[in-house]
């Protein structure tokens, strides 16, 4: 069976052959184009896909699933994001691909999508109950079961990023404060770097060469790793709200594996101790007994996870007939 996946950032775009055993036949990788506007945006992608048949000597699709950046109708395939993808109105993008290709098309939010691809060929294989963790700029987190996505009764997205878990802390865009989001993101790692460590005379002002805008989370961990103190406290910290928010997944959801993906998972085993250790404080009622892994397929999961959207969908259609 041959399935196409489409991985939709603001940025770039990732698409992938995939068939029915989950392997990769083929793939392409551009730019989103979101700031040519949606319509011009979508024409390049179907291109993409078409280019990527014509190259794999493909001739039939069975199934096309998408995700996408950004609030996203799954119903209806509607993507309203404004910020992500500028110079889009709420746009339909199930619609054009269903009458490029002429099969079915599935659509999410494109952290729901990366979590299936794990679930069904990466870290989160074999797992019945998973949450999935994505820390990068932001926090997302999806939750499977049975590599279903759970979803509210009105089919959204939860934003299990914007727990509060220090409701004294930094302000959040959301108009909380001391969200998960804000306390232990990439962005909120480099933030405090810049704003609590610059004035040491330390390694970090060394690394960002002297400019304080070069102050991010990768070269706080460049710091730490040089034996910088200051840089690791900061680390250890952001690790303890990491871990704190996993507890108040782990006693809601309980699952029974984490996945964490994002700019940070290529650190995980900097941050485990300090991350185990708050789960295993805070498991009386809940014991910590599900394992924490990385998420293994990198920025492959977006477009396998679709592929398997579009092998569930298809599937689904050839049951029905």
């Amino acid at each position: 069976m041959n399935l196409v996946g489409l991985d939709i950032g603001g940025t770039h775009v990732r698409v992938a052959l995939v068939d029915e055993a989950g392997q990769v036949r083929a793939q392409a990788y551009g730019p989103t184009h979101a700031q040519r506007g949606a319509s011009t945006s979508i024409s390049l992608m179907i291109q993409m896909v078409r280019d990527l048949l014509s190259g794999a000597s493909v001739p039939r699709l069975q199934g096309l699933g998408i995700g996408i950046t950004g609030p996203v109708d799954a119903a209806t395939g509607v993507v309203s994001n404004p910020y992500t993808l500028a110079g889009w109105p709420p746009t339909d993008i199930r619609t054009p691909f269903a009458e490029a290709f002429g099969v079915p098309v599935t659509v999410d939010n494109d952290a729901n999508v990366a979590a299936i691809g794990e679930w069904w060929m990466g870290a989160g294989k074999g797992s019945r109950r998973l949450a999935m963790v994505t820390i990068g700029t932001g926090i997302g987190v999806a939750t499977l079961v049975d590599g279903r996505v759970q979803r509210a009764a009105d089919g959204r997205h939860g934003e299990a990023g914007h727990m509060v878990l220090n409701p004294a802390g930094p302000p959040c865009y959301c108009g909380a404060n001391g969200c998960w989001e804000v306390l232990a993101s990439g962005t909120a790692l480099g933030r405090e770097a810049k704003s609590r460590l610059w004035n040491e005379a330390g390694v970090l002002r060394r690394l960002a060469g002297g400019v304080p805008d070069r102050v991010d989370s990768r070269l706080l961990f460049e710091a730490a790793a040089e034996g910088d103190e200051p840089a690791r406290a900061l680390i250890d910290e952001c690790a303890d709200w990491i871990g704190l928010g996993l507890v108040n997944l782990g006693s809601t959801f309980m699952p029974d594996r984490f996945v964490m993906a994002g700019g940070l998972a290529r650190h995980l085993e900097t941050l485990r101790h300090r991350i185990e250790a708050v789960l295993q404080r805070h498991s009386v009622m809940v014991p910590y007994d599900r394992p924490l892994a990385a998420a293994s397929l990198g920025e492959g999961a977006g477009p396998v996870g679709a592929a398997r959207l579009a092998l569930d969908a298809a599937m689904a259609s050839h049951t029905d007939v």
